[in-house]
């Protein structure tokens, strides 16, 4: 299977995302209310009163919109990208594999690794440590072995099953039967 599949996820915000709107919030109202006391106790000032404020929101609005980050996964005949995308302005390339040097793949949740053999770590996930969020162990020529955390949907993961290893293939299949067998 030579196909193209390709994925956009977009992450979703945590408790630090929340923390930063709150601060910038807080912040942009306490910086209305310096600039309304230059501009209507320090006349002199009136226009650096009004330009504080206006330099104010262009910083706020910056630092909102990089809040929004998209990872795009692209399959092409075995071979993955994972490219980060900050408010559709910039693209940076995360990592770049290949299917069949995966070492392991799963279920975050599933993951029992000692963290001093991995060399990188990759988080490219829709949330931190969600149902959605796999895993894969594999060895990139960038960074060595590295841990990438993302969130294929069922189209990605069918494409890149073909392309594992033996042993993973059969791991991987053998979860599968398991868990039909509990659901029936």
């Amino acid at each position: 299977m030579n196909g193209i599949v390709e994925q956009i996820v977009r992450r979703k915000g945590g408790l630090t995302h929340k923390l930063i709107v709150a601060v910038i919030i807080l912040g942009l109202m306490l910086l209305a209310l310096i600039s309304l006391y230059i501009t209507l106790y320090v006349r002199t000032f009136m226009a650096l009163g009004m330009l504080i404020f206006a330099f104010g929101l262009y910083i706020s609005w910056y630092i909102l919109s990089i809040q929004k980050v998209d990872f795009e996964y692209d399959f092409v005949s075995g071979d993955i990208n994972i490219d980060k995308i900050v408010a559709n302005r910039k693209r940076k390339r995360m990592a770049v594999f290949r299917v069949n040097r995966i070492e392991d793949y799963g279920d975050l949740k599933d993951l029992e690794i000692d963290l001093k053999t991995i060399s990188k770590v990759i988080r490219a996930s829709m949330t931190e440590y969600g149902e959605d969020v796999k895993y894969a162990i594999v060895h990139t020529d960038k960074y060595g072995r590295t841990l990438i955390l993302f969130s294929p949907d069922e189209r990605m993961f069918n494409a890149m099953k073909p392309f594992f290893k033996g042993e993973l293939y059969m791991k991987l299949n053998q979860k599968n039967k398991s868990k039909q067998t509990e659901e029936n």
